[in-house]
C-alpha cells in the first residue's frame, strides 16, 4: 500500500465551492425577481394606457351621438374649465342618445379623500328623472380636458347660451408618468352644427 495521498476534495474546497454556488444562485434569483417585477410594472402601464384609449373612444362616441334641440335648455353641450393644483379639470356635460333613452352625461375630475384625482361619469335620465348615477371611470389621473376646436372658442362653451353646438372638439386625458404625465387625446366631430 502506498503512502500517497487519496484523491478527492478537502473540506475547505467543498465549502468554498458551496459559497460560490450560493452567491451565483442568489444573484440569479435576484435578477429573476427584478425582471419579473419590471415586467409586471410594464404590463400595468400598458393596461392603464389601453384603458385610457378605450375610455376616450367611448367618450368620443357618446359626444358624437349628441342630442341638441335649440328650443330646450337641457340639450346640447357645456364645457366648464377649472383646475386642481395646476392640472386641467374640465367638466364636460352633454345630452345624448343612450342605450335606454336620452341621458345627460357629465365627465369631470373630482378629488377623493386621499387627494387623488379620479375621472367621474355622471348619468341622469332626462325622461324618468331620479337621482343621477355617479361612476368612477378612471382612478388616479393627472387631468381631463375638453376643448372646442372651432375658431373663437377654447376652454368654455355653452350651447344653451350660444344657440348651437360646436363642429369639432378635442378631449384629452392626462395620465401620471414621466415629466408632466402622458396625454391621450381624441377629436370628436359632431354631425350637427346648428339648432334643429
Amino acid at each position: 500500500m502506498g503512502g500517497g495521498r487519496e484523491k478527492g476534495f478537502t473540506l475547505i474546497e467543498i465549502l468554498v465551492s458551496l459559497a460560490i454556488a450560493a452567491v451565483v444562485i442568489g444573484s440569479a434569483y435576484t435578477l429573476l425577481f427584478t425582471v419579473k417585477k419590471g415586467t409586471a410594472g410594464l404590463y400595468e402601464k400598458m393596461r392603464e394606457k389601453e384603458q385610457a384609449i378605450n375610455l376616450l373612444s367611448m367618450i368620443r362616441k357618446e359626444v358624437e351621438s349628441i342630442y341638441y334641440a335649440g328650443n330646450t335648455d337641457y340639450t346640447g353641450i357645456k364645457i366648464e374649465e377649472k383646475d386642481f393644483y395646476g392640472k386641467p379639470a374640465s367638466r364636460l356635460t352633454f345630452t345624448c342618445f343612450f342605450r335606454d333613452g336620452i341621458k345627460i352625461i357629465s365627465y369631470a375630475v373630482e378629488e377623493d379623500k386621499d387627494r387623488r384625482l379620479n375621472l367621474i361619469k355622471t348619468i341622469a335620465d332626462v325622461i324618468k328623472g331620479g337621482k343621477p348615477i355617479k361612476i368612477i371611470v378612471l382612478k388616479d389621473v393627472e387631468g381631463f380636458r375638453a376643448e372646442v376646436l372651432d375658431v373663437g372658442y377654447d376652454k368654455v362653451y355653452d350651447s344653451a347660451k350660444l344657440g348651437k353646438i360646436p363642429k369639432d372638439m378635442k378631449i384629452s386625458l392626462l395620465l401620471k408618468g414621466g415629466k408632466g404625465g402622458e396625454v391621450f387625446s381624441q377629436i370628436c366631430s359632431l354631425m350637427l352644427g346648428d339648432a334643429l
